[in-house]
């Protein structure tokens, strides 16, 4: 599981849907959740967490898609097995790692030291505990 210390910045709420804004160093990200417990206010400092799973890795930023968690990310270390290819990449100073196919990820044709995007879908992070 990735992890990483946020800043809650916004919250918007209706009905039972809720849609937080986070800050990370000088990245934002965004999450849609269902359940947001009370004390959750703006400036409240929570743990986020995303399965490796449910990262996409891209060459550049995109306006082309509904993913609005585009983070600049350096990849570290790049691990190819005869399916998967897991990427350990730093994500403002936190270790994180996207499991992705590994035909998809050799068209990218992104090496160890480049810079590239990680996008995560508004439904793919969680809250884990405030920090």
């Amino acid at each position: 599981m990735n992890l990483a210390q946020a800043t809650i910045t916004h919250i918007e709420s209706t009905d039972s849907v809720n849609i937080v804004d986070f800050k990370i160093s000088n990245q934002h990200m965004q999450m849609v959740s269902l359940e947001l417990k009370g004390s959750l206010t703006i400036g409240t400092q929570v743990t986020i967490a995303c399965k490796s799973t449910n990262i996409a890795i891209a060459n550049s930023k995109s306006t082309s898609h509904t993913i609005p968690n585009q983070i600049e990310i350096e990849i570290l270390q790049i691990k190819d097995g005869k399916l998967l290819s897991s990427i350990i990449f730093d994500f403002e100073g936190n270790r994180w790692e996207a499991v992705v196919t590994r035909e998809s990820f050799a068209k990218l044709n992104l090496l160890e030291g480049d810079r590239a995007i990680a996008m995560l879908n508004v439904s793919e992070l969680s809250i884990v505990e405030r920090a």
